[in-house]
């Protein structure tokens, strides 16, 4: 997975003693700050986030490869944290927090098709990545699609106010 690993543009086709000293930095520092990202670059936090979409669904190739009704659906505002409560202590919890470039969803798309493809029902797209507030685009993607049966739902969500929404 870390061949898939996007690095900023300002190191491509450069040998290690040129990087740029910025690029340098921000490798010392990215432990520390997973969500920071070069432009043209991906942050570790994006890496991450990618990777797990990719092994959910090589687990799901595994375990269930004839299923075509068995679907991986990830909700994501890719935007960040839209805004921030009083409830909200964290250090982290921060507007735009876990951002990604404006290219990553499709790029994350192309990505989990790749993996599909590659299954014995390749021809059936059973993940999906449905962009935008989970509060509102969940509702919408329910009543389009009332036959939905849920056999895990897995939400990560870090803020007061998704966690508090009866929907």
């Amino acid at each position: 997975m870390f061949d898939e690993w996007h690095a900023p543009a300002c190191v491509l086709g450069l040998a290690p003693a040129q990087y740029p000293d910025n690029y340098k930095d921000w490798r010392r520092h990215r432990v520390q700050n997973p969500d920071a990202a070069l432009p043209g670059g991906e942050s570790l936090t994006a890496f991450r986030d990618r990777a797990l979409d990719a092994i959910q669904s090589a687990l799901r190739a595994h375990h269930e490869p004839y299923n075509p009704h068995h679907r991986i659906v990830g909700f994501d505002t890719f935007t960040g944290f839209p805004g921030v409560s009083g409830k909200d202590s964290t250090r982290s919890a921060v507007p735009g927090r876990f951002a990604v470039a404006r290219e990553y969803p499709d790029h994350l798309r192309e990505v989990l098709a790749a993996h599909e493809r590659l299954e014995p029902l390749g021809h059936i797209q059973r993940t999906l990545v449905v962009e935008g507030d989970v509060r509102e685009t969940l509702p919408h993607c329910l009543e389009d699609n009332p036959h939905t049966v849920v056999a895990l739902a897995y939400f990560d969500l870090d803020l007061y106010e998704p966690l508090a929404w009866e929907g």
